[in-house]
């Protein structure tokens, strides 16, 4: 048993040992390659410390660059300060008004909606007398005119009890 207790002793001592010794060996090679490094370092540092003495500054010029926003809305300016500006519009040309479009039908139920306007077969993308047909549906046909949406409404069919025609026919 005390043999035992010599053999780990001399384990633990030589294990010990080689520890320290790989410890040591990287602190060399560490140490060596920052030699190798550390010219450059001090030339850099020299480099440093002359700019820093010498009286003139450095200085980087970066490119001017202009920014414009002639056609965009001033983002500071209050709501109050922006409704003064239609009132100086008034004196310009009024908008022209939407050409006279009537809806005589739509077929909406199929693939490709489309409506009879001015007896004109139009579907959407089309454009009539200077307006683009946006949507179609059973409510009416979406119109883009002057860069404003109008909405026309489908025409209603009346009934009329007087109908001709029949076996109510008198």
């Amino acid at each position: 048993m005390k043999m035992i207790k010599i053999k780990a002793g001399i384990i633990i001592i030589f294990s010990i040992l080689i520890f320290s010794a790989h410890l040591l060996l990287n602190h060399l090679i560490s140490v060596k390659a920052f030699a190798q490094i550390s010219p450059s370092y001090r030339a850099a540092d020299k480099l440093d410390k002359e700019q820093q003495s010498s009286s003139q500054e450095l200085v980087i010029e970066r490119p001017k660059r202009e920014y414009r926003a002639d056609d965009l809305r001033d983002p500071f300016i209050g709501y109050e300060e922006k409704q003064e500006e239609p009132a100086q519009a008034s004196s310009a040309p009024k908008e022209k008004p939407l050409p006279d479009l009537k809806i005589q039908g739509i077929i909406w139920g199929g693939r490709i909606p489309q409506a009879i306007i001015n007896n004109k077969v139009v579907k959407m993308g089309d454009v009539i007398e200077g307006v683009k047909v946006v949507n179609i549906n059973k409510d009416g046909v979406i119109v883009l005119f002057e860069d404003k949406e109008h909405n026309l409404s489908s025409p209603v069919t009346t009934h009329s009890k007087d109908t001709k025609g029949g076996k109510d026919e008198k």
